[in-house]
């Protein structure tokens, strides 16, 4: 269940998480909380877990930030869209909310505990991250802002993620490409000798 992820800074050696990696774990911890959730008269702790990995999947599938994801999945399934916009937290733009599988597909089971949602915020969300993986939940935004520039570019990820101001997804881009560009430049020096 929750052991990968406890060690989760211990098993990637102190260096960044990449989407790969934090997807993988946040995927497999749902559906197995998913799977224990639907047996007879389960623990309520499944249930917890459950609800704080449904978020954290909407979250590092969309790159939402940690209070957009909670009310994102409390709309999702309270409204049962699949697609749908919110206003980005900061910059108060509507920005789209795309709920991938398997969530999507669990809808009418997670329907039924939408009270233990209720319960979750921003500080007992960040703390589960903390707790379970290691990370903070902008880890999850930003591992999700590094793929989508790699993929679709810059600027179409500033409108995406509901930017007004293109200077700060400029920084993320400047990090991202000078990270990169950094890592070759060592390699050339490492193939030289």
């Amino acid at each position: 269940m929750d052991r990968i992820p406890r060690h989760w800074v211990k098993f990637i050696g102190g260096r960044p998480p990449t989407f790969e990696e934090l997807y993988h774990i946040i995927r497999s911890n749902l559906e197995e909380y998913y799977n224990l959730v639907r047996l007879p008269n389960p623990k309520r702790s499944y249930i917890k877990r459950l609800m704080y990995y449904a978020v954290a999947y909407l979250q590092i599938t969309n790159g939402l930030r940690a209070s957009e994801a909670i009310f994102a999945m409390k709309e999702f399934l309270t409204k049962g869209n699949k697609k749908f916009q919110i206003l980005a937290e900061k910059s108060n733009k509507k920005r789209w909310v795309i709920v991938a599988e398997p969530l999507a597909s669990m809808a009418p089971v997670l329907k039924t505990y939408l009270d233990t949602l209720k319960n979750i915020n921003r500080g007992n969300y960040k703390e589960f991250l903390r707790y379970n993986m290691g990370i903070n939940p902008h880890t999850l935004r930003y591992v999700f802002i590094s793929k989508a520039v790699k993929k679709v570019g810059a600027e179409d990820t500033m409108v995406y993620m509901g930017y007004k101001d293109f200077r700060h997804m400029m920084e993320y881009y400047r990090t991202i490409r000078s990270e990169e560009l950094l890592e070759e430049f060592i390699n050339k020096i490492i193939n030289i000798e």
